[in-house]
């Protein structure tokens, strides 16, 4: 007797990218900046930093904006209602 058993898997991944702009003002980022890199760059030691030594072009065309200055929570909310 033979018994033959035949498994087929069908694995389907999808991918989406979505660009989220987490809008916040460099002073916010400098206050929340545990590597100092703000500090650093003020003093001169750091001057192609984002922002500061260098210019930032904000993103044109964010499927998303959140507001880097609202509660996390929040933003996770908000961020998973318009993604899932």
């Amino acid at each position: 007797m033979v018994v033959v058993v035949v498994v087929v898997v069908v694995v389907v991944v999808v991918v989406v990218v979505v660009e989220v702009w987490v809008k916040t003002p460099a002073e916010v980022c400098a206050q929340r900046d545990p590597k100092g890199l703000y500090k650093k760059a003020k003093e001169g030691n750091l001057p192609n930093l984002t922002g500061v030594g260098q210019e930032y072009e904000p993103p044109t065309d964010a499927e998303l904006v959140l507001d880097g200055t609202a509660d996390i929570a929040a933003n996770v909310e908000r961020l998973m209602k318009e993604i899932l």
